[in-house]
């Protein structure tokens, strides 16, 4: 995309002081075509914290697939905590709780215990020292909110569990049961 022309309510007011080029290929893909990775996740954006993955998990990682999931997942909320966003019900919140629930999920196929996804933070924070450094002065924030929400849902989880149970116990499930 060329853009060479400024708008402002939806109308061309004239042209910018700066021609620019968007290749809408994105940083990561930027970074991977110079180190000449054939992924993201084995760039230097990445690979660190797939290493950190694959020692919490204990054995390694064999479920490749679910290892990124939790990296992009984990560093993605890294940054909109960063950007004072914190899980809730609606809007940006709704999608950082999302994203962390999802996570947790997937560091439980992976056998990463409970409240170590918040282990992935300084690797993160380190990451972008310098050129983010928010990550690094917000760390104890970010730590607390991706443990916090990971809590909550694990109570979430086992309330859900108990319930299921306990209608399967019956011997009947209807549909209003079911949902």
């Amino acid at each position: 995309v060329f853009m060479e022309y400024e708008k402002k309510d939806g109308k061309v007011i004239g042209k910018l002081a700066m021609k620019n080029v968007d290749t809408g290929s994105g940083l990561e893909r930027i970074v991977m075509a110079i180190q000449g990775k054939d992924n993201v996740f084995d760039t230097d954006l990445f690979f660190p914290i797939m290493q950190k993955i694959k020692y919490l998990s204990g054995v390694g990682v064999d479920d490749v697939r679910s290892a990124r999931i939790v990296a992009d997942h984990i560093r993605t909320s890294v940054m909109m905590i960063v950007d004072g966003v914190r899980p809730s019900n609606t809007d940006q919140g709704y999608i950082l709780r999302r994203l962390l629930r999802r996570a947790v999920r997937y560091a439980d196929v992976l056998g990463i215990g409970h409240g170590m996804l918040s282990e992935l933070v300084p690797v993160i924070a380190e990451k972008y020292v310098g050129v983010y450094d928010n990550v690094t002065h917000m760390e104890g924030i970010i730590v607390k909110e991706i443990w916090e929400e990971e809590e909550k849902f694990r109570k979430t989880l086992e309330r859900g569990t108990k319930e299921i149970k306990r209608v399967l116990a019956c011997g009947k499930v209807c549909g209003v049961d079911a949902f």
